[in-house]
This record gives structure tokens, sequence and C-alpha cells, in this order.
């Protein structure tokens, strides 16, 4: 009887160290990496190049993960092999979160699943993180396995790993600098990674990759400088050198340099840009705008000093009132359209080379499977 009571007991105690172990949080799991990138960091072609560098990959077997990310992948990599770059993503009312999903050729089955989730969205949205606060996505929430709502904090919050696409061109040319987007995006992260005020400030728990793109641009090219110079120059000294610090602890972010088209050799074995850069005649600048001339029985708004460059020429919502005064001059208005500029090409006539795109996600999946 005893024996028995034992053996009963012992059997127990052995199923609820099965059943834990199978749900244990410290067995393998899904390693989940997002991505951010401004206006022109050049993220739609990255992400098509990464997938296509995954498919040569000797390490990885590489697949979409849903029917957007298969159209994604197959539209955007054939305008490539045309020698175009895909066009700017335009703003769109819905969103969705995007996936590729990574396996190690010799995982033997048991091994951590990679999700690399994306938000295919202009860069306007990743900026701008308090004017897109309405605009949701679909987030995976891995420790109760289901999809929540959430902005574009929450989604990368969700992530294990992000890639941050720093462009160097754009950040000498327009828009906010790296420091201010950096800064106001982590300062969100930490606030609401405590519930509470009285919970202690500690460092934010994301592996970062710091990618500065488009280094095989000659100019950048020829300096020959270390990735974490580069980002250096773009983030500016103390962004670089003190603020990383007070968000993350020493290990948890890395220096990248990235080339989604990369570079060749000519035939004397010189290493080339693979983009080809149209001859723009330079042009006399714009005339500043003028106040619209009143017409008899039409347009007689006046001009508005204040108003935004350009706002006589965009028509009046349907709800306006003064919609025969509008058309009345704009039937009147010879404002010349702007021509369009011919845009950069890719040299499909040599066999280039991306540089560094799988790199980065190489380091986040080394380091955040160290944690896992």
């Amino acid at each position: 009887m005893n024996n028995n009571n034992q053996f009963l007991q012992l059997r127990t105690a052995l199923t609820a160290w099965l059943k834990n172990k199978q749900t244990s949080p410290t067995g393998p799991k899904d390693i989940r990496i997002g991505i951010w990138g401004t206006s022109r960091s050049g993220k739609t072609t990255y992400l098509a190049m990464l997938y296509s560098a995954l498919e040569d990959s000797d390490e990885w077997r590489v697949q979409a993960g849903d029917d957007h990310a298969d159209d994604f992948i197959d539209t955007h990599i054939s305008e490539i092999d045309a020698g175009k770059f895909p066009p700017a993503t335009q703003p769109t009312a819905n969103l969705n979160i995007f996936t590729y999903i990574l396996i190690p050729k010799f995982s033997q089955g048991t091994g951590s699943k990679i999700v690399l989730n994306f938000i295919d969205a202009p860069g306007e949205f990743y900026e701008d993180i308090r004017g897109n606060g309405a605009q949701t996505v679909k987030i995976h929430e891995a420790q109760n396995n289901q999809d929540t709502s959430g902005d574009i904090v929450d989604y990368l919050r969700s992530c294990d790993g992000i890639i941050f696409l720093i462009d160097p061109i754009r950040s000498k040319k327009q828009g906010e600098s790296y420091k201010t987007l950096l800064l106001r995006l982590f300062r969100e992260f930490q606030k609401r990674s405590r519930k509470n005020d009285n919970d202690m400030v500690t460092t934010l728990e994301q592996y970062i990759a710091f990618c500065v793109t488009k280094v095989d641009k000659e100019e950048i090219w020829s300096q020959g400088k270390k990735s974490a110079d580069l980002a250096k120059d773009v983030m500016g000294n103390q962004f670089f050198t003190k603020k990383l610090k007070n968000f993350f602890s020493e290990g948890r972010y890395e220096f990248f340099s990235v080339a989604s088209i990369g570079r060749y050799l000519d035939k004397d074995g010189k290493s080339r840009e693979a983009v080809i850069y149209p001859d723009i005649p330079e042009t006399q600048p714009p005339e500043p705008p003028q106040p619209p001339q009143p017409l008899q029985g039409g347009y007689s708004g006046g001009y508005d000093p204040d108003a935004p460059s350009g706002e006589p020429n965009t028509p009046p919502s349907s709800s306006s009132s003064s919609d025969d005064d509008w058309e009345s001059f704009n039937q009147t208005s010879n404002t010349p359209e702007l021509p369009s500029l011919p845009q950069p090409t890719i040299n499909t006539e040599v066999e280039y080379e991306p540089f560094n795109v799988i790199a980065p996600i190489k380091w986040l999946i080394d380091s955040i499977g160290l944690t896992h």
C-alpha cells in the first residue's frame, strides 16, 4: 500500500514536472525582430534585398510569413532586378505587419524560430510617434499567444530586437535630426516600460542594431570610416557618447554599415558604385508665390500671407462654400506643374554585391539567443 502511494505521488510529481518543462519560459521561443526607419532611409529596398540575401545564405532558411509579405517580396525584387528602386511607400488608412520567418538550417528542429516583423508604412509614420497615435496595427503578444492593437511604439516594444535604419544623406538635408527623433522615441519607450510612478527607472530591454545605410555611395565609401564613427556623425557626438547609455546597458546595441545594393568590381578590379545617378541640369530657383489677381464675379478670397506655399492651387474640400468661386479662378490659372526629376537607377549590366545586409540580423539573433 505504501509502495502504491509512493508510486502515485511519483507519477503525479513527474507529470507536473513534464508539463512545466513543456511550458517553461526558458525553453526555445520565437525571437521577434522589428524595423524602424525614416523617410528615404531605404527600408523597402533593404527588406527586399535582405530576403534575397537570406535565400542565398548557407545558415538560414527563409519564407514569407503571409500573402502580404509574399506580394511585397515579389513586387520589389522584380523592380530591383529591372534596375528600378521601389517607389516611396504611400500613406494608407490600414497598416499591416508583414512577416519573414527564419529558421537555422542546422537547428535539428528544436531551436527558436526568428520572426522578422515590419510595417510597410511611409517613413513619416515612424518619425511622428505623437501625431500617428491614432493609427494602430495588430501586435502579437508572445506571453498570451494572441494579437492585440497598438501604435508604433507598442509595435517596437513588442520586439526582442530592432533594426534602426539611419540615412546619412537625409540627416544633412531635411527633417528633424536623428538625435531628436531617437530621444523622443526612447523616452517614450522608458515611460511605457514603467507600470507606475513608483517603479525604478531601468534600461530598455530591446537589443538595437543601428545601421547606417547607403554606405555604397562614393562620398561615404571613400572615407573608409568605421560603422560607429559613421553613426556618430549622423547622431551627434553627445547622443552617441552619453545619451545612449541612459537608455541601454553595455552590449545591448551595436553599429553597422549597410548597403542594400552595394558595389561591383570593374574590369580593372576597382570597386565601383552600382547606382547610376542621372544628370540633373541646374534650374532657376522657383519664383515666390504671387497673390492671385481678383477676377470679376470670381475668386475674391484675397491673399493670405500665412497660408502654406502653393495653397491657392489646392482645391478646397467639397464642404467648402466657395466651390464656384474656385472653379472660376482655377480655369484662368496657368501655373505650370513642376516636372518630375529623373530618378537614380541600378546598373543591371554588372554583378553588384550588397554589403552587410544580413550582419545586423545575425548579431541580434546571437545576442538575443543568449538571454532566451
